[in-house]
């Protein structure tokens, strides 16, 4: 693969990454009363 590709995909599953950190809840309970971030997480 291109170096570039494969930098691109590494950043989009850093940003990913990211995205997940900042939207996992800090319990299991703050989970079981956010719909959204179920769905987000399914």
């Amino acid at each position: 693969m291109d170096r570039d590709v494969v930098s691109a995909k590494i950043e989009s599953l850093r940003h990913c990454v990211q995205r997940i950190r900042e939207k996992t809840p800090a319990s299991a309970e703050l989970l079981e009363q956010d719909m959204d971030r179920q769905e987000s997480s399914a």
